[in-house]
């Protein structure tokens, strides 16, 4: 799925290209957004350690827009994260749609925008050592999203985000319970823009 997954990402993105040269803003129609943040995380002490196992966290949140027209943007968001200690290990890994309106507010350097997205999430949770176990499950969330792209540049932009999450989390065992929850988030990523 990895593989199909950059694959497609890579065909869309040289398709896209093409049209993305000669507009007059980044916002502008036939634009594109390409950005992101990534994380690692290693910790230590009396708090994290069990048995001298040391936590660890890797996250990587890529997302792409294609501006259809101006301000109006279409794309996908997609996240990893991964953790570990010892012998347990967790992952999730989330793929799906994406909306945002970006607003010109006549200032070359700020954008501010709305954003939705709905993603699908498989997660998987395990414990190796023995007498461990292995639990998977499926979900989505449902995110809202406000922020604002501050241009460093005329294509390279800090966006700060604020986002509301709806979780949803089904275990895949038969009869199990789904779980649901919401998840309030500040973040800070890049983002390049084509234009």
């Amino acid at each position: 799925m990895k593989k199909t997954f950059t694959t497609l990402f890579l065909l869309l993105f040289l398709l896209t290209t093409i049209t993305a040269l000669g507009q007059d803003s980044p916002i502008s129609k036939g634009a594109m957004l390409i950005g992101g943040s990534v994380s690692f995380a290693s910790m230590s002490g009396d708090l994290y350690e069990d048995d001298g196992d040391k936590a660890t966290q890797f996250q990587f949140s890529p997302t792409y827009y294609y501006f259809v027209t101006k301000g109006f943007a279409c794309g996908a968001k997609f996240a990893y994260l991964s953790q570990s200690k010892g012998d347990w290990s967790s992952s999730i890994l989330s793929i799906g749609p994406a909306l945002g309106y970006f607003i010109d507010t006549g200032n070359e350097k700020i954008y501010p925008y709305l954003g939705v997205a709905y993603t699908f999430d498989s997660s998987k949770d395990e414990d190796s050592s023995e007498g461990g176990y292995e639990y998977k499950a499926t979900g989505s969330h449902l995110i809202f999203g406000l922020g604002a792209a501050f241009m460093l540049s005329d294509h390279l932009a800090v966006i700060p985000e604020i986002a509301y999450n709806l979780v949803t989390l089904e275990p895949d065992e038969t009869d199990a319970e789904s779980y649901d929850g919401n998840i309030f988030m500040i973040s800070i990523g890049l983002a390049g823009f084509l234009w």
